[in-house]
């Protein structure tokens, strides 16, 4: 049985339903997407590991095979995967093995990194911790069926070992929902070819009529639970679908132009990113990558235009000025072969009104608001609201 859904309200509904109507032993749910949500692309996780890794072997002077360590990653994964499915396992690379073999792929057996493996692993655990979420549906459905009679599990399809999903739901309080997880990477199974669902059975004792699974992919979620016999529920919600198509062009954006791509990634990363706030983590996932943007391209433009002074105004300025400071001592750092003259930058305390207003002596807020009704306001509209003569303040305008 494979029911489809485009939300997860719809979807949950669904599921509490069947759990009334069918009487399930397990309900299990899918991790990524399903339980928890990033805040970035999926295909952006592996970026700044790799650019570690890269920036490491090239600080050591070390020989590689590969031109980057990214390359080197997906054809040591091919590699894992190829050897399992040899071994009567699914094309999928066991997590003991893949970056082990990732190190071997890109440096070769001639070097003294013996602890690259582990640092590997547990940059990406850490990047993973920083970018995801709970998906509130999910969390509310969970608090919801505490009380019933219903042993819960998680089912995942990731490269990353079960000590690492389970350190992700602990982070954003979820585990402790759950009696146990499977993940592909320590079984060398998958959902996608259903095998990983026919092993659940095996170890949890259980029938599959006695299991429901629910999670976003149509095909690993939907279609191999139900061929595996047991229920799956499918949902493509329509919203987080939107989401992950603009997080996916960001990324793609970002990516395709270095010089940005490099100095987003400094900023964002010189912020603490531990014990914060939500409001705080809102700004440094959202908000941070946006305005460093933004204040990169003022620089390049600065410098392909000749401006020799940049001045920051009023509240919203100060951010501006303080992102501009930051990246100023970085840019010629990175720009060796090619000097180049910054302009200078003056922060000024004033509001835009004030500044353009600031010779009148008794002027209200609402004078100020009419004299902004004109496409190119000037002090004869700011005291037009007066009738004076327009003879009257030609000395003055």
């Amino acid at each position: 049985m494979h029911a489809r859904h485009t939300s997860f309200e719809s979807a949950l509904i669904d599921l509490k339903g069947r759990i009334k109507q069918e009487k399930p032993t397990v309900v299990s749910l899918d991790v990524f997407d399903t339980l928890i949500l990033r805040r970035t692309s999926p295909q952006s996780m592996l970026d700044p590991v790799a650019n570690w890794f890269d920036a490491t072997v090239e600080k050591l002077k070390l020989p590689t095979k590969h031109a980057n360590s990214l390359s080197a990653f997906h054809l040591a994964y091919q590699k894992c995967a190829e050897k399992n499915q040899k071994q009567g396992l699914d094309h999928e690379a066991l997590e003991s093995d893949l970056f082990q073999q990732w190190v071997s792929e890109y440096l070769g057996n001639q070097h003294n990194l013996t602890n690259m493996p582990t640092q590997l692993l547990n940059k990406m655990v850490e990047l993973e911790l920083d970018v995801t979420e709970a998906n509130p549906c999910m969390e509310s459905f969970l608090r919801s069926i505490e009380d019933e009679n219903i042993r819960l599990i998680y089912i995942s399809d990731m490269y990353l070992p079960k000590s690492a999903v389970e350190r992700i739901l602990e982070k954003h309080n979820l585990l402790r929902y759950f009696s146990n997880g499977y993940v592909s990477a320590d079984f060398g199974l998958n959902k996608r070819s259903g095998n990983l669902f026919k092993k659940v059975i095996d170890i949890e004792g259980i029938t599959p009529r006695q299991i429901i699974h629910l999670g976003d992919n149509k095909h690993s979620d939907g279609k191999m639970a139900a061929h595996a016999g047991m229920t799956g529920i499918s949902v493509k919600d329509t919203q987080l679908k939107k989401r992950a198509k603009k997080i996916h062009w960001a990324y793609e954006y970002h990516k395709s132009n270095a010089s940005t791509h490099h100095f987003v990634n400094h900023f964002t990363q010189s912020i603490p990113g531990t014990s914060i706030t939500f409001p705080e983590q809102y700004a440094q996932n959202i908000w941070a990558p946006i305005y460093t943007s933004f204040v990169h391209n003022v620089i390049e433009k600065s410098i392909s235009d000749g401006v020799e002074h940049l001045y920051f105004l009023a509240r919203d300025g100060y951010l501006f000025y303080e992102i501009y400071n930051i990246l100023a001592k970085q840019y010629p750092q990175q720009n060796e072969n090619q000097p180049c003259k910054l302009p200078g930058a003056t922060y000024l305390g004033v509001s835009r009104m004030s500044s353009m207003f600031f010779p009148s002596d008794a002027f209200g807020t609402r004078e100020a608001s009419l004299s902004t009704l004109t496409e190119l306001p000037t002090i004869l509209d700011a005291f037009s609201t007066l009738d004076f003569e327009p003879s009257a303040l030609t000395s003055i305008a």
